[in-house]
Formats: structure tokens, sequence, C-alpha cells
């Protein structure tokens, strides 16, 4: 089996990280979280980052991690390799070229209120979000999703429903066994 490289792109809880999780473990797969990759490298996490930094300082970061993460995976010899890549790295620099150049894209396009059901209650983990009142995380995922989308929108796979098993998701990924 030839090495693949798949970037799951999407919003902030869309799932990106979540699919990941389910298909590690699974023979010839491997992957990364790239927030939680960088969150190592800087030693913290990228709320506080932001704070004493700046999001474009914090843009060259996830660019940077980009670009090693693939080569890493460039390098196996066999097998698939999933990057989860945070919500806002196809919408920077190049990013996006850089990865329907290197690998397949996956948007995991879910609607607004299962979005905000899942980041109600997280803003203190997740850098963009300053408050966990439902409404205003509704019009913040409104206006992201109206930002982003003209980015997700080239992805070579869509997927606009939520996935709760591994065969289902390899499916919609046309990746077999």
């Amino acid at each position: 089996m030839a090495n693949k490289i798949y970037y799951f792109i999407g919003l902030p809880g869309s799932g990106k990280s979540y699919a990941l999780q389910m298909l590690l473990g699974t023979p010839n797969i491997s992957g990364v979280d790239m927030d939680a990759h960088i969150q190592y490298a800087i030693s913290d996490t990228i709320s506080n980052f932001v704070t004493q930094n700046s999001w474009q300082t914090f843009r060259e970061i996830e660019q940077a991690a980009l670009v090693e993460l693939t080569a890493k995976y460039q390098q196996q010899s066999q097998g698939i390799a999933i990057i989860a890549c945070g919500g806002g790295t196809p919408c920077f620099f190049d990013n996006l070229k850089f990865m329907q150049a290197n690998g397949t894209t996956v948007w995991f396009n879910l609607p607004t209120p299962t979005i905000v059901s899942r980041l109600v209650g997280t803003a203190n983990v997740r850098p963009m979000l300053q408050q966990n009142n439902e409404t205003i995380i509704t019009n913040f995922v409104a206006n992201l999703y109206n930002e982003r989308a003209p980015f997700y929108n080239q992805a070579h796979i869509i997927i606009n429903e939520a996935i709760n098993n591994k065969e289902t998701l390899l499916a919609k990924l046309n990746i077999t066994l």
C-alpha cells in the first residue's frame, strides 16, 4: 500500500480530532492532531501562546508544523497518515494549496447547531472562543463559517454528517484496509 496523507479540515468542534482518534489503532493508519503537536512544541496552550504573542506568530508556527508533519508522513514507506488540522490551517498562507498538492483534504461540514452544542462550555480550551454563551457562540460559528467556507469548500472530500463509527468514516474516505 502506498503512503497517502489525509488532511482533516473544518470548523472548531466539527469532529476532526474525534475522527482521527477513531482511526488511530487501525492497522496501517497513523496520524496526529496538529494543535496538540503545536502545543507540545511550544510547551503551552494555543490560547496562552496567542495571548502572549499574536495570531500571526501562531499561524507561522502552524504553517511550519504543517510542512514538518507532511514531510514526516511522506517518508513512511507505506500506510495512511491523517493530519487533523486546526480550523484555520487551510485559510492562511498557501496552506490549502500545499495540502491539496500533498494529499487529500477532507472537510467535516456539520450544521451550526451541532457545532455550537459541542463548543458550549469549551471556551477555556478553544483559543478563539471568549465566552461560553450559546448565542455568542452561534454568531461566532456563523461568522467563522462564512469566512472559512470558501477555503473548506475546495476540499477533495466533504462529509456533511456526524460520523460515529470507524467503518462509516473509512467508507466516506474511500479507504479499504
